[in-house]
């Protein structure tokens, strides 16, 4: 796929957090979970597309922009950066300092765009 090293870990650890796949305990290497053979069995891009979305609405951050986003007529442009922040600022379980938040808000904002290209919002 021509990516990095870095990238590969990023992809890798965003499976992860949708439960697709774990690290090994033993060798550290991510291994598919049962939901992620589910996943990677799926012929369907619809069928694909609506486990990711089930994954990412059962994390609160994730389900909570997508009320703010249903409320907005899930229109991208209406919910701003900081309302993004906002909500990954109060679901935080750590103390994550401003400029992760920021980083993590652009990265939030492409999935929710991902999501909007790639499913029908009624």
């Amino acid at each position: 796929f021509a990516f990095e090293e870095r990238q590969a870990d990023y992809y890798a650890n965003a499976a992860g957090y949708l439960g697709f796949c774990e690290r090994n305990k033993t060798n550290k290497l991510f291994e598919l979970t049962e939901l992620g053979k589910i996943f990677a069995s799926t012929k369907s891009r619809t069928q694909r597309t609506r486990l990711i979305l089930t994954q990412l609405s059962a994390r609160t951050s994730f389900r909570k922009l997508l009320e703010l986003l249903n409320q907005r007529d899930f229109q991208m442009r209406a919910l701003r950066p900081e309302d993004v922040s906002k909500v990954l600022k109060e679901e935080s379980r750590i103390g994550t300092s401003e400029s992760t938040i920021v980083r993590r808000s652009r990265t939030v904002r492409k999935w929710l765009e991902w999501l909007i290209k790639n499913t029908k919002f009624n």
